[in-house]
Formats: structure tokens, sequence, C-alpha cells
């Protein structure tokens, strides 16, 4: 029993010591993460598109072509993530059946300015235009301001008509209206 007693005791003791001898934990020591390194990305460019197509307006064919293309004069614009990316500029040719050019126009960003408020004007670039179908006499275009970023919805959609006479105008996309107006009902 005493032998018992012994190493009751020595353990106690042991526990004690080992106990004892723990570091203290100091209250001033401040423990984070290495601060990440962020490297700053170059200003990218949209990929050039191009689009060609035949249309059967005002009794004849005629031959549409439509390019995109990245055009560094123009002001650099940025996506959700605050990637940069430079403007495009759109190129819209009509050809007549005899070969001789019915239209050549280049279009921006700042023409559309005025139907979009200023701060999605600000932040958004100039990143669809595509032949829609003729509509009556005029021929029909839809067009898009929205995100740079090709994986985004953000846009806002327009329609582009030119009238028999080589007139533009430009509308918010009726397509447009209708959604909006969904949206208020809900």
């Amino acid at each position: 029993m005493k032998t018992s007693f012994v190493r009751l005791f020595v353990a106690i003791l042991a526990m004690v010591f080992v106990a004892g001898c723990k570091e203290k934990k100091e209250e001033n020591v401040i423990i984070t993460t290495k601060p990440k390194v962020v490297e700053k990305k170059d200003t990218v460019c949209m990929e050039k598109i191009e689009h060609n197509v035949s249309a059967k307006w005002r009794g004849s064919e005629y031959n549409i072509g439509v390019v995109r293309h990245t055009d560094k004069s123009l002001a650099i614009t940025e996506d959700e993530s605050e990637n940069k990316y430079y403007d495009n500029r759109i190129v819209l040719k009509i050809v007549r059946p005899d070969g001789t050019t019915f239209l050549n126009r280049e279009f921006v960003k700042s023409d559309f300015k005025d139907k979009v408020s200023e701060e999605f004007y600000g932040k958004k670039a100039l990143v669809g235009f595509v032949f829609d179908k003729v509509d009556g006499s005029n021929l029909r275009f839809a067009a898009s301001l929205g995100s740079p970023d090709k994986f985004s919805d953000d846009f806002i959609p327009f329609d582009v008509f030119v009238s028999p006479s080589g007139d533009v105008s430009i509308q918010l996309s009726q397509q447009n209206l209708i959604d909006s107006s969904r949206e208020e009902d809900i």
C-alpha cells in the first residue's frame, strides 16, 4: 500500500511538473495570413467577330456584313470583376445586288448613350450587333451594350433600323420593354 501511495505521489508530482513547464501563451501575438500579391492583369481585347448574311429586301438580295473589332482609341471599360477591356467598334456594310455599297457605317458605344443611364454607360461596352430580319420596309438589327465578359448576361438590347433611304435609327428593344413590364408586375 505504501508503494501505491508513493506511485500516486510521483504521478501527481510528474503531472504538476509537466503542467508547470508549459510555455505561457503570449497575449500580444497576432496571427494573420500572408497578403496575396495581386497581379495587375493586362487590358483584354474582346475577340473579333464577323458575320455575313444575305437578305431578301425590296425585291432583291442584299449582302450584309457586320464586323466587331477592338478599338484601343476608345475608352477602356471593365466587367463585374474589375477586369479591364478595350471597347469595340462595329462596322455595318450593306451591299446591293449589283455590288455597289448601299451603307457603310461604323457604330461605337456613344451612339447608344442617350438610351441608357450614365452609370450603366460608363461601365459597359458595345458587345453585340447582328442582322435580325426585314421589318416592313426596314432592315432590323439587334445590338447590345453590356458587360464585356463573354459569360455575363448583363446587357441592354437595342433595335437598330436601316430605312430604304439609308437612314439609321436606334431604340431600346421592344423585347427589353416587354421584359421590364413583366418585372414590374411581379
